[in-house]
C-alpha cells in the first residue's frame, strides 16, 4: 500500500500493531483464565466428592454401629423372639430386621422365612466382619432393598447373623442431596461397575452397567474410563463426552465399602464465566 505522508504510514503500522498485540494479550489472557478455572473445577469437584464420600461412609457406619450394639445385647440371641426387634425396626427406619443361622435360614420380624446363604453380606457376616450390601431384589417380596448386617458372636464364635432390611433406594437419596451448580448430580457405582445410586432410580433397579454397556455403545468409552479409575478406588477427576455433552467428573472411594461416589457438572455451565470474558475481551 502507498500512503500520501509518513505520518499516516505510521499510524497504519502502529494502529496494527497494538491490534495484534491486544489480540495477542486477550488470547493469552482467555487462555491462563480457562485453565485456571478448569484446574480449580477439577480441584473443587474432586475434593467435593471426598468429603461426600465421607458422609456416605458416616451414614453407612451409623447404621452398622447401632446394628451391632444390638448384636451384642444378651436378649438378641437365636431363640429369641423377634418380635422384641419391632420397636427398633420403627425407631431406625427399617423395613425389618432378620436373625439368620449360620447355615443361612432367616425369619424376619414380619415372621418371613427365607434363605440368605448365598447373599455376599451374609457370608461376610459370618466371617465375623460388618457389611453392607449393594441394592438387591429382596427374596421376601421382590423389593429393592440395602441389606446391613452384623455377626452375633458368643465370644469369638458367630452363632448367626442380624440384619436390618432399609429401602433400595436409601443410597439414591444420599446422592440426591448432592448438589454442585445448577445442573451438577452425583452417582455411586461398585467396584464391578454397577449403578449403586443415581437420580434416575431405574439405573439402580436394573442394575445398569456401564461396563457391559459400552460393548454396544462406543461413545461411553470416555466415561468409562473414568469409571474404571472409580472402581480401582481411586480419587480423581477428568472429563467426559457422551451424546455431544462434555460434563467434568470428580470422583472418590467411599471406605469400608466397595462403592465409589461421583459428581458431575456440564462443561458448558460450569465455563460459562470464561465464555463471558472471551466475549467482553472481544469487545
Amino acid at each position: 500500500m502507498k500512503f500520501k505522508s509518513i505520518s499516516t504510514e505510521l499510524s497504519v503500522f502502529f494502529g496494527a500493531l497494538l491490534v495484534v498485540i491486544c489480540a495477542g494479550l486477550g488470547i493469552l489472557s482467555f487462555t491462563e483464565a480457562r485453565g485456571a478455572l478448569s484446574s480449580s473445577i477439577d480441584e473443587s469437584l474432586t475434593q467435593m466428592a471426598k468429603e461426600s464420600a465421607k458422609a456416605v461412609k458416616a451414614r453407612v457406619e451409623t447404621q452398622l454401629n447401632a446394628l451391632a450394639a444390638l448384636a451384642e445385647t444378651d436378649a438378641l440371641t437365636l431363640d429369641e423372639k423377634l418380635r422384641l426387634l419391632d420397636n427398633e425396626v420403627k425407631r431406625g427406619g427399617h423395613l425389618r430386621m432378620n436373625i439368620a443361622d449360620v447355615n443361612g435360614k432367616a425369619k424376619n420380624t414380619n415372621g418371613e422365612l427365607t434363605t440368605i446363604s448365598d447373599r455376599p453380606y451374609f457370608q461376610k457376616a459370618l466371617a465375623g466382619e460388618e457389611a453392607v450390601s449393594d441394592p438387591v431384589i429382596s427374596k421376601a417380596d421382590n423389593t429393592l432393598i440395602v441389606p446391613y448386617a452384623v455377626p452375633i458372636k458368643d465370644g469369638n464364635t458367630v452363632k448367626g447373623v442380624l440384619i436390618a432390611i432399609r429401602d433400595g433406594n436409601e443410597l439414591s437419596g444420599m446422592t440426591d442431596d448432592i448438589e454442585f451448580g445448577r445442573s451438577g448430580a452425583a452417582f455411586m457405582i461398585n467396584k464391578q461397575g454397577t449403578t449403586v445410586a443415581h437420580k434416575d432410580k431405574n439405573l439402580v433397579i436394573n442394575m445398569d452397567n456401564d461396563f457391559e454397556n459400552v460393548k454396544t455403545d462406543a461413545g461411553l468409552k470416555s466415561l468409562v474410563a473414568l469409571e474404571q479409575q472409580m472402581a480401582d478406588g481411586e480419587a480423581d477427576s477428568g472429563e467426559y463426552t457422551y451424546n455431544g455433552e462434555t460434563k467434568y467428573m470428580g470422583f472418590a472411594p467411599i471406605e469400608g465399602t466397595n462403592w465409589s461416589l461421583a459428581i458431575t457438572a456440564p462443561k458448558s455451565e460450569v465455563m460459562g464465566k470464561v465464555n463471558s470474558l472471551m466475549i467482553s475481551l472481544l469487545v
